[in-house]
């Protein structure tokens, strides 16, 4: 998913920062993939919490005060919707 945190190559365990976890390979710290890993991120950009939320229902409660970043996509929509009722407005 775009705006994952990565660490080196491996993108973040979206699982490890439910509320369910990752159970991993009966490692601590390490998850079930091999192209994953277990990390706390600095910041989540609000499209991965979003996932994160639908998919698995919240984020654990030690990842509960991470920094939510809004995504730049999010923000083009806003000014586009915001566009186009300023100018229905105008053309009414």
């Amino acid at each position: 998913m775009q705006g994952d945190p990565k660490q080196g190559a491996l993108q973040i365990c979206m699982k490890y920062l439910s509320k369910n976890g990752c159970t991993g390979i009966g490692e601590p710290g390490k998850c079930i993939s091999s192209k994953r890993a277990h990390f706390r991120p600095s910041e989540l950009s609000d499209v991965v919490k979003d996932y994160i939320v639908k998919k698995f229902g919240d984020l654990a409660h030690e990842f509960a005060d991470l920094r939510i970043l809004g995504s730049r996509l999010h923000i083009h929509y806003q000014r586009n919707f915001r566009f186009h009722l300023s100018r229905r407005h105008l053309l009414e």
